[in-house]
C-alpha cells in the first residue's frame, strides 16, 4: 500500500524548474584525466531515516557540499527532482559520492555531473569525506505529465486551474509527485 503526498518541485536552489542542461555540452564537458575516480553505485545505500526527536534541532553540514551552486547547509536534506534531472555536485576534491540509483559522470576531483533516476522514489546520494558525511535524500517524483483523468496509480489527484489563484505562483500546478511507501 502506498500513498501520493502532492508536492511543488524545487530545485537546490529553491526554484521549481528544473534546472536546464545542454545533453551534447555534458558530453563534451572537459574531464581532468588525472582526477581520482571518487564515485560509487551502490544499489544498497540506504536512505537516513533517523527518527525526529522531541524537539527537531538540524545538524550542521559536516563539509562543505553544493548542489547546483547552492551550499547544503544540514548534515541531512531531503532533495526533490524530476526523473533524468542532472545535478552538480561539488565538495572537497578528496571527497567521494555514493549513490543508491542514476548515474555519474565524474568532472574532476570533487565534481560529479549527476543525473537521476528514471525511476521514480526515494534514492540515497551520499557525499563523504574521511568520517564527515552529506546524506542528501532523494526524491524522484512521479511528473505531473503522468496524472491521467485526475488519477496517478490509482489516486485521485484532482484538477489544477490554468491560472492560479489571483495570480499567486503558489497555486501553480505541481511538476511531479512524491511518491510515499507504506514503510516510510
Amino acid at each position: 500500500m502506498l500513498s501520493v503526498v502532492v508536492g511543488v518541485v524545487p530545485n537546490a536552489a529553491g526554484s521549481s524548474a528544473a534546472p536546464e542542461h545542454d545533453a551534447a555540452a555534458l558530453i563534451d564537458a572537459p574531464v581532468n584525466a588525472e582526477a581520482r575516480v571518487s564515485a560509487t553505485l551502490d544499489p544498497t545505500l540506504p536512505l537516513d531515516m533517523r527518527p525526529t526527536p522531541a524537539r527537531f534541532e538540524p545538524s550542521p553540514a559536516a563539509l562543505e557540499v553544493t548542489v547546483d551552486g547552492v551550499r547544503i547547509p544540514h548534515e541531512v536534506l531531503a532533495l526533490s527532482v524530476l526523473p533524468g534531472a542532472v545535478l552538480d555536485v561539488e565538495a572537497p576534491a578528496d571527497a567521494t559520492l555514493r549513490h543508491a540509483a542514476g548515474s555519474v559522470l565524474q568532472v574532476d576531483a570533487g565534481r560529479w555531473t549527476f543525473t537521476a533516476p528514471d525511476t521514480p522514489g526515494a534514492w540515497a546520494l551520499r557525499v563523504e569525506q574521511g568520517g564527515a558525511q552529506v546524506h542528501l535524500n532523494l526524491l524522484v517524483l512521479h511528473p505531473q505529465t503522468a496524472v491521467q483523468g485526475g488519477s496517478l496509480g490509482g489516486f485521485r489527484i484532482g484538477q489544477y486551474r490554468e491560472a492560479p489563484l489571483r495570480g499567486d505562483p503558489a497555486y501553480l500546478p505541481p511538476q511531479g509527485f512524491v511518491e510515499v511507501p507504506a514503510e516510510l
